[in-house]
């Protein structure tokens, strides 16, 4: 998982503790199998991305490489050049990904659209926390009180999918990630805008 649309810095310290947690100092052993993973993970990353954005392939190859490129830069701590990659990236982003109109309706309070929807889905398809948001709507309360309830449940969803305490403070991952979820669960397009009005309120 990348997010290239949240600060690089934050990025670096939450990827690079992630490889060293799982390869300690036996990182510099296995650099060779470590690269074809990477190269084969980096490839359907960006594949299955472009496939969503609707890449073309020379748009899909340029990301993957860029892909490879700071996973590697990670492994061997050279946080410069990381710097300078996450920002050939996030450029890359702008200007394939990032557009005025959403696609749900809770879009309208993105500030990065659709820089975020990708990297979230494994997040918003969890049926467990589709359920977090039916169950805050059914419970009869109003929807002052049902997106504090969100707003709490969501931000612990994202600590535990990205495995770090304050990217989950993000206002565009929380803006995006319920966009995703109520446009899944029914509710009619007002209802939609009122959840996240009010979501925008409590951030």
């Amino acid at each position: 998982m990348w997010l290239p649309a949240l600060d690089s810095s934050r990025m670096l310290e939450t990827v690079n503790k992630h490889i060293h947690r799982k390869l300690g100092a036996a990182s510099n052993i296995f650099i060779p199998i470590v690269s074809e993973i990477v190269s084969i993970y980096s490839w359907t990353d960006s594949y299955n991305r472009g496939r969503m954005y609707g890449w073309d392939y020379e748009v899909i190859q340029k990301f993957q490489s860029e892909n490879i490129r700071i996973s590697m830069e990670l492994i061997h701590e050279d946080y410069k050049a990381f710097e300078n990659t996450a920002e050939s990236i996030r450029n890359l982003m702008n200007q394939q990904v990032q557009m005025p109109h959403g696609p749900f309706i809770g879009c309208f309070a993105c500030r990065k659209r659709c820089l975020l929807r990708f990297d979230l889905l494994p997040l918003v398809n969890d049926p467990a926390v589709i359920q977090e948001w039916q169950l805050s709507i059914q419970n009869g309360i109003s929807i002052s009180e049902a997106c504090v309830q969100w707003m709490d449940a969501t931000k612990q969803a994202l600590r535990t999918y990205l495995d770090d305490d304050e990217l989950p403070d993000s206002p565009d991952l929380l803006i995006c990630s319920s966009a995703q979820v109520l446009s899944q669960i029914g509710l009619s397009s007002a209802s939609q805008r009122r959840m996240i009005n009010n979501l925008c309120e409590l951030l």
